[in-house]
């Protein structure tokens, strides 16, 4: 198993978002620009944010990212994405952050607050197990699952071939 656990603080949030919804959301979304991706941080950072709102900007943060590094972008997937979700949700609902058992390809963190989408992102890129996965070019699927509870936000990336 291949994966990183993070741990920090950001901001404020509350909800929780559907796996379901959240790929329908994702099933037409494009690759936002850095430009685009800076007006979003800078306006989210503001304002509160719904765990759906936050896997979809992940989402294009991550690609973002690594197609600034001709590295391709990842497909949204359904089935990857339910199953981020399930485990952000059971580590929310059991008050511990790791990985699960099932889990090859998989980045964790958990958050005192509600981050940002670049948070997020950039506690992942300064851990090098983390980066070393989201700049995998053999991977091409990812899902995102974001569960918010008192104790903090609990984020999940899970990744395929």
């Amino acid at each position: 198993m291949k994966g990183v656990v993070t741990m920090t603080k950001s901001y404020v949030a509350k909800g929780l978002a559907s796996a379901i919804a959240l790929a329908a959301a994702l099933s037409g979304t494009a690759v936002a620009t850095a430009e685009e991706a800076s007006a979003y941080d800078a306006h989210q950072s503001s304002e509160r944010v719904s765990p759906s709102a936050l896997a979809e900007r992940i989402f294009d943060l991550t690609n973002t990212y690594r197609t600034e590094r001709g590295i391709e972008a990842l497909r949204y997937d359904s089935f990857l994405g339910w199953n981020a979700q399930q485990w952000a949700e059971e580590m929310r609902d059991n008050g511990v952050v790791g990985h699960a058992a099932d889990a090859e390809m998989e980045n964790v963190a958990w958050f005192a607050e509600v981050p940002t989408a670049e948070d997020v992102l950039n506690v992942w890129l300064e851990n090098p197990g983390a980066r070393e996965i989201l700049l995998d070019p053999e991977l091409h699927k990812i899902g995102i699952g974001v569960a918010q509870a008192e104790d903090g936000s609990y984020v999940v990336q899970r990744f395929e071939e």
